[in-house]
């Protein structure tokens, strides 16, 4: 489980840039199946290669061609989950830092570790401090 620490302290925009990442692999898978469907599946459409060879051939380079458009998706998809794991986890650092300003304001204090204790620097002379 993360600490306080490691959630405060996160560069979030790592994420992002992840996912930028993503999305240029799925550009440059994007690329490689565009030039292997025209460099290398295209040679077994039509009629100038025939036969047995031909079949097994066309049946193989069918399925590269799957196999590089299926990457340029899943490439895709992983940085659109990057992004909302993003939007989601400083959603959450909001909601925390909402809880320690509410810890200070009711006169306690935040380590940057976490740990929350009353701030008996507050009391007056005379005042009770357990």
């Amino acid at each position: 489980m993360a600490t306080y620490y490691e959630i405060m302290a996160t560069d979030l925009s790592k994420l992002t840039t992840a996912a930028d990442d993503r999305d240029a692999m799925a550009k440059d898978f994007d690329k490689l199946a565009r030039n292997y469907e025209m460099e290398v599946h295209g040679i077994s459409v039509g009629d100038t290669w025939v036969g047995l060879s031909a079949d097994a051939g066309s049946a193989g380079f069918e399925v590269t061609l799957k196999e590089y458009q299926g990457a340029r998706s899943e490439a895709k998809a992983v940085a659109k989950l990057v992004r909302e794991a993003r939007i989601e986890f400083t959603r959450l650092r909001k909601k925390i830092e909402g809880v320690r300003d509410d810890a200070v304001k009711a006169s306690m204090r935040v380590s940057e570790r976490g740990v929350v204790a009353f701030d008996t620097s507050e009391l007056g002379h005379g005042a009770y401090a357990a």
